[in-house]
């Protein structure tokens, strides 16, 4: 029986992640062409099932994200800004609630010219 793979296509192989167990199927005479099939359907199955994954839980933890920084309490008055840094940024809920502490709330903006107009009536 010669090698199934040798030398640069088994590296190549590896590469791909497809020669684990192909070699030792060989060396061990247990290899043929069912066993490839199934190898790498396995695989490929496996890959999207983990891809699927993925993308449910990226989804979860990106609602959560999101739900975080629109509902903090850095938020209030800031509402604009809570939603630019939400949809519109990477930053996590951590990051952004940071920086929305920085902002000036329109709240706050209001009650100074509220107060202004106050103190100029008198």
């Amino acid at each position: 029986m010669s090698k199934l793979y040798d030398g640069e296509e088994l590296e190549r192989q590896r590469a791909l992640g497809r020669a684990e167990g192909l070699q030792q199927a060989h060396d061990d005479g247990s290899f043929d062409q069912g066993f490839l099939d199934g190898k790498l359907t396995g695989l490929a199955e496996g890959r999207e099932a983990g891809f699927a994954e993925g993308l449910t839980l990226g989804a979860k933890d990106e609602r959560a994200r999101i739900t975080a920084i629109l509902t903090s309490d850095a938020a209030r008055g800031r509402e604009a800004a809570a939603r630019h840094l939400a949809f519109e940024t990477e930053m996590s809920a951590e990051q952004a609630i940071g920086a929305l502490r920085t902002m000036v709330s329109s709240s706050s903006i209001g009650a100074r010219q509220a107060g202004a107009i106050i103190s100029h009536g008198r």
